[in-house]
């Protein structure tokens, strides 16, 4: 939800967005990670349209999991598609943080806990539950090269010196 809603005086979530499209229009060639899925996690078909207007744009998936699986729930044939057709552009990333009182093992745990229930999520065709939903979800099961792209091919890709 957007945080700011009880402050008129500071610009609205539509405002923000429309200022940083205009501003990727205005740059057409820069390389562009929109992080949260571009803040637009809770519409594939308006992530979709986000990418087609600005073709120098990736998008990272940190946190916003469980909104795709909201949609996927009432529509998992479309949330499937998006990731299948915008494969080249999605990155996975978990957005974990350690709280300074959790040790290392309770955080490590923790990262591969909610690791294994997105890759679940990604790879399968499973149905099962996940903390921000009420009703299960089912896997997307998207197939192995976008499951790849999503995971590493990607980011590599975007961040090259990073692997060096």
């Amino acid at each position: 939800a957007y945080h700011m809603f009880l402050h008129p005086e500071m610009p609205s979530y539509e405002q923000q967005m429309a200022a940083r499209d205009r501003m990727l229009a205005q740059h057409p060639t820069l390389r562009f990670t929109g992080v949260h899925l571009a803040s637009l996690e809770y519409d594939v078909d308006r992530i979709g349209r986000f990418l087609d207007a600005h073709p120098g744009a990736r998008l990272d998936i940190a946190a916003r999991i469980g909104q795709l699986q909201y949609q996927s729930q009432r529509d998992r044939e479309r949330v499937r598609a998006f990731f299948i057709k915008y494969q080249d552009r999605l990155m996975y990333g978990s957005d974990l943080a350690q709280s300074a009182q959790q040790d290392d093992a309770a955080f490590v745990s923790d990262m591969d806990t909610v690791w294994r229930r997105d890759w679940r999520y990604f790879v399968t065709g499973d149905s099962f539950t996940v903390p921000e939903l009420d009703k299960p979800v089912r896997g997307l099961s998207l197939p192995r090269a976008v499951v790849d792209k999503l995971y590493r091919v990607n980011t590599e890709k975007a961040y090259p010196a990073a692997w060096r």
